[in-house]
């Protein structure tokens, strides 16, 4: 009977462990933010945006990701924790919980602060006179002296640059005919 009963306890331990660190993972999967580029939501066909023009005047390099919270550190130290005193069967249960907390912890936060991607503060003077900062994430910068399109959706922008002056799209005669329908 001693050995179903240490057979159960092991399975619930170790049940116990997996669903910790499961419900772990999913916690810090959910703090993490998308930055690549969003396609349009069918709504948004036809919506016009606001555009304006201006030039990029500065730049400043920046990160984007989640604040310094803590929220990485909690969670994981709650997981590493409640893991190490479920997985420890001997007299020190106590140090292999802190020690558990601890090491889950500074794993926590270590994945927490892994979620940055790099971006640039742009100032943008506008033809008006009037500048603005605007961050946005991207890989390189756009060069100071660029002339550059606001693109208002909302409350949020994008800066791009602005295509060449002079530049017209072809005539509507001019593209090629499609392809035919598949058979």
């Amino acid at each position: 009977m001693t050995q179903m009963t240490s057979f159960r306890s092991g399975a619930v331990r170790k049940a116990a462990v997996l669903l910790t660190l499961a419900a772990v993972g999913g916690s810090l999967a959910a703090c993490a933010e998308d930055y690549a580029p969003q396609p349009y939501p069918a709504y948004a066909a036809g919506v016009p945006s606001r555009v304006q023009h201006g030039v990029i005047v500065d730049f400043r390099p920046i990160e984007f990701g989640p604040g310094a919270n803590g929220a990485g550190a909690v969670i994981g130290g709650v997981a590493g924790g409640v893991a190490a005193n479920a997985l420890s069967g001997g007299r020190d249960r106590g140090l292999a919980t802190v020690a558990g907390a601890v090491g889950g912890a500074l794993l926590g936060n270590a994945i927490q602060n892994s979620d940055r991607h790099p971006g640039f503060a742009y100032m943008i003077q506008f033809r008006d006179g009037r500048t603005l900062e605007i961050p946005q994430p991207d890989v390189q910068p756009i060069p100071q002296g660029t002339p550059v399109d606001i693109i208002w959706e909302g409350p949020r922008a994008r800066v791009v640059p602005a295509a060449p002056r002079g530049y017209a799209p072809p005539p509507p005669g001019s593209y090629p005919p499609p392809p035919p329908p598949p058979r």
